[in-house]
């Protein structure tokens, strides 16, 4: 193969020197990087021209990666690019950090996210995985050999327990039980509310994450003044929200001098409630 337009063998010079950074010799990638000229080359390619030349002025033979799984192509793939331009304009706004990123398509399917744990598992440089964006790949991901040593920064799986398969395991994403809890603290001790009424779905997420919540209120000994549940499919819920008007009627002291306004009774759930 041979090439005369300057730009190309700029773009083949750093082709080289990423092909042998990658295999772990330094000096290889160090006589390629140098004879790119930076200027001929595509601004698509500056950032990966400066992760070389980072690397092969430091000691260490190569730069850490971050090895990103991603549904590229596929059933999935509109969610996997929209993920993959999230995280790329992040880093390009951390130009500090010491690493680089290696993108890997698992084709919305299960033997692609394996294929691409086991060829991440043959590189010491990649510390840290990002990925799957499915649950059921998350699973087997946890749960393979070839992540194993490997950190995996989880984007949307909030089972709980899974610390118990992968002590590496990060999850971005909580729990419902987690985020209840959360939720009656930051009503309690961030906006010191006393007086809480709860309106939920009779689905099972819906009671997971409000039993989690009455938990946090039981141990700072405050009962929620009305519970209330709905089904997800209905759209009349006027039984609910006039109990909880009621119940916020009979929390109003009798003697409450701006009860009557102007010849009128406040009754809004936005004057009662925080919503």
């Amino acid at each position: 193969l041979l090439e005369i337009e300057s730009n190309h063998i700029d773009i083949l010079h750093l082709a080289s020197a990423v092909s042998h950074l990658t295999n772990g010799n330094r000096s290889k990638a160090e006589v390629f990087v140098h004879e790119i000229e930076p200027f001929n080359l595509p601004e698509r390619y500056f950032n990966i021209y400066d992760d070389i030349l980072k690397s092969v002025a430091q000691d260490k033979p190569f730069l850490r990666k971050i090895g990103i799984i991603l549904p590229l192509t596929g059933e999935m793939e509109a969610k996997g690019n929209r993920f993959l331009n999230g995280i790329q304009a992040g880093f390009l706004t951390q130009t500090e950090l010491d690493y680089s990123l290696l993108i890997y398509d698992n084709e919305s399917s299960l033997m692609g996210t394996i294929q691409n744990l086991k060829d991440i598992s043959r590189y010491s440089n990649i510390p840290i995985i990002i990925g799957p964006l499915s649950s059921q790949f998350t699973l087997a991901t946890v749960s393979s050999k070839f992540a194993e040593g490997k950190n995996l920064i989880l984007p949307y799986f909030n089972t709980e327990g899974l610390i118990e398969i992968s002590p590496n395991a990060i999850q971005l994403e909580s729990g419902l039980p987690l985020k209840g809890k959360l939720a009656a603290k930051y009503m309690t001790e961030i906006l010191g509310l006393d007086s809480i009424a709860i309106v939920a779905p009779t689905t099972p997420e819906g009671r997971q994450c409000v039993d989690a919540f009455l938990q946090v209120l039981d141990h700072k000994e405050i009962n929620p003044i009305l519970v209330e549940w709905y089904s997800p499919e209905s759209r009349n819920m006027k039984r609910q929200f006039s109990a909880l008007r009621k119940r916020a009627w009979e929390l109003i002291p009798e003697d409450d001098e701006f009860a009557p306004f102007l010849g009128m009774d406040i009754d809004s759930l936005n004057a009662m409630f925080s919503i």
